[in-house]
């Protein structure tokens, strides 16, 4: 008898950086960081490093499926 427990696969959320934003949205960094300091696109910072979740980055784009 296998004695490993079997967990549910979790889905992990997604987050970008405001370069992978600025590359997504085809906009600069330097615009996405004033979106960020404007609080026009939620994220939050990890150190020094701002993190989008893919979920705010839809809502932010207007996305219906967000």
């Amino acid at each position: 008898m296998d004695n490993q427990k079997q967990f549910p696969s979790v889905e992990r959320p997604v987050y970008y950086t405001p370069e992978e934003v600025a590359e997504i949205l085809k906009v600069k960094p330097f615009t996405v960081r004033l979106w960020l300091r404007r609080k026009m696109l939620r994220a939050f910072k990890a150190g020094s490093v701002w993190r989008i979740s893919a979920e705010a980055l839809r809502e932010f784009a207007g996305d219906s499926e967000a």
